[in-house]
């Protein structure tokens, strides 16, 4: 059973934080050829929403390990 403490859910929150800023960064591309099914603006927003995501969960995991 997973211990659910601040460190497992900043774990969790990382985690996809890297998997929008993944998705994101293909629909960015596909958008920027023109192929994507989305606008760059929405594909954007998706990046920083990834790179929040990642800030956030790696500033948990700092405070959970002091």
């Amino acid at each position: 059973m997973v211990k659910w403490d601040d460190g497992t859910i900043s774990l969790f929150i990382l985690l996809a934080g890297v998997l929008l800023l993944i998705v994101s960064m293909s629909f960015f591309f596909q958008a920027a050829i023109g192929t994507a099914p989305v606008n760059t603006v929405t594909s954007a927003v998706g990046l920083i929403a990834g790179v929040a995501l990642i800030a956030l969960g790696l500033s948990g995991m700092r405070r959970a390990w002091r």
